[in-house]
C-alpha cells in the first residue's frame, strides 16, 4: 500500500491526509520514541500500525472496525492507539501553536477556505 500510487485516495479518505503527510507523520512519530514493543503481534509494519490508530482517531468507527480493515484484533488497535496518543500527547505543547494576532488568524482561514471551500473555518477535526 505505502509504494502504490493507486492507494493515493485510501490515505485522504480514511487517515484525513495525503500520503506524503501520512509518512512524514510515522516518521516524525518514530522519532519521538513510539514504542510498539508490548504489542505480541509483530507481523505488521511500524506504518501499519500508525495507520492503524490514525484511522481510529479519523473515524466514527471504533477498535472492531478499524481492526477489521487493518486486519487485527480490536485490542491491538486499543494498545496501538493508546500508544501513539501518549507521544502526541507529550509533544503536542512543541508542536501546536495558537496565532497571537488576528491577521494571523485571518490568514489560516483564507488558506482553509482556499483549499477545502468553507469560509469561516479556521480548524477543523474529523
Amino acid at each position: 500500500m505505502l509504494q502504490s500510487a493507486a492507494y493515493a485516495s485510501w490515505f485522504e479518505d480514511n487517515l484525513r491526509c495525503t500520503k506524503p503527510t501520512f509518512l512524514r507523520t510515522a516518521g516524525l512519530l518514530r522519532d519521538q520514541g513510539v514504542l510498539f514493543a508490548a504489542a505480541k503481534v509483530r507481523q505488521h509494519s511500524f506504518e501499519k500500525k500508525v495507520a492503524a490508530a490514525l484511522y481510529f482517531l479519523g473515524s466514527t468507527g471504533g477498535y472492531r472496525e478499524v481492526g477489521g480493515s487493518m486486519g487485527m484484533s480490536r485490542s491491538y488497535v486499543m494498545e496501538i492507539t493508546t500508544e501513539v496518543v501518549r507521544v502526541l500527547r507529550a509533544m503536542a505543547a512543541a508542536v501546536i501553536s495558537f496565532p497571537r494576532r488576528r491577521e494571523d488568524w485571518d490568514a489560516i482561514e483564507s488558506g482553509f477556505a482556499a483549499r477545502h471551500g468553507y469560509p469561516g473555518v479556521v480548524v477543523a477535526t474529523g
